[in-house]
């Protein structure tokens, strides 16, 4: 779960959960998130002979941004991102469109539903 917060979540209180909450209960400082990471793709399908993952970009990635990536019950890795494609196969130096399917070089073996993020710049 501590590596799910690091993408993204919000202060949050007990709610209802104990009894009505009072005043004192409610979160006043913020509603906005807290994360210093991006959630930048999930991997829908991977090719264990060629070491490609298909993913469904989520946030913009760019060739040279280190990503890390990790699934349910595994160690998240780091890697650079060295070569992208399209869906028609064209080599691409950035993703700027959200959902838009890639194919990536991965330097280990994934998953499907494994994701991918980037620290935020700050």
């Amino acid at each position: 779960m501590d590596e799910m917060k690091k993408v993204s979540h919000r202060e949050f209180t007990t709610g209802f959960y104990f009894n009505n909450p009072t005043n004192k209960d409610q979160n006043y400082r913020t509603s906005a998130y807290t994360r210093d990471y991006t959630f930048t793709g999930l991997v829908k399908e991977y090719n264990p002979d060629t070491g490609y993952a298909i993913v469904e970009q989520r946030n913009k990635m760019v060739l040279g941004d280190e990503i890390e990536v990790f699934g349910p019950g595994k160690d998240f890795f780091v890697q650079k991102l060295n070569e992208m494609y399209d869906e028609e196969g064209n080599a691409i130096s950035q993703a700027p469109h959200p959902q838009q399917i890639l194919k990536i070089k991965m330097d280990y073996p994934v998953e499907e539903n494994f994701m991918l993020r980037k620290k935020k710049e700050k």
